[in-house]
């Protein structure tokens, strides 16, 4: 089974407990820690940093954080999220623009939209959605990529191929119907609302 997840990035700040040395996630993700006093910041991604997928598949890309899977921590500060983008010369875009969004919710979706923000994509490097003051979050939010702006889901977003046991990536085209993406993935152990509708659409 191969589940990918989009190459999407939050930086969070806020007092938490340091990460315990031997961690026991549900998959391989980065995670850095860097220590200020008694305020962390922390970058919490469930990619591995690697692009192998190239897609522009819904209207909107999506990636559920669960801060649980970080460490213990009710909700942090966002101070920013980031972006890859990939324009192959095959598949042109029609515009760079999107937005970037920032929502509280669950594995169920994203329930309340928190911000958004118009980002311009820029090929295979880091493209950042900045906020100030910082957006306090939820223990689960969504970051989410809206291309309504394009007539054929541009810009087109990169992924890893990292194996993950529960769907974190997710694509939809009306905002009701998330699919976990790829959409062969299947959920394991903790099945998720987004996962089953991909599964059973």
């Amino acid at each position: 089974m191969v589940s990918s997840v989009f190459m999407i990035t939050a930086l969070l700040s806020g007092s938490v407990s340091p990460m315990p040395q031997s961690r026991d996630f549900t998959g391989p993700m980065d995670f850095f820690i860097r220590a200020s006093g008694d305020i962390y910041r922390d970058i919490v991604s469930y990619d591995d940093g690697s692009a192998h997928w190239l897609l522009w598949d819904g209207v909107y890309r999506g990636t559920w954080f669960d801060l649980a899977d970080f460490g213990p921590c009710p909700g942090m500060h966002c101070n920013y999220t980031e972006y890859w983008f990939f324009h192959h010369i095959s598949y042109p875009w029609d515009t760079s623009s999107f937005y970037a969004e920032f929502w509280n919710g669950d594995e169920a979706g994203p329930q309340t939209r928190v911000d958004q923000t118009s980002v311009t994509a820029l090929h295979y490097a880091p493209v950042h959605a900045v906020y100030s003051p910082s957006i306090e979050t939820e223990t689960n939010f969504w970051a989410i990529i809206n291309t309504t702006m394009s007539d054929g889901g541009w810009p087109s977003l990169l992924a890893d191929n990292t194996p993950h046991p529960t769907a974190h990536s997710f694509c939809s085209d009306d905002f009701i119907i998330w699919e976990s993406w790829p959409e062969f993935q299947q959920p394991t152990q903790r099945s998720s609302w987004g996962g089953i509708k991909g599964l059973f659409r």
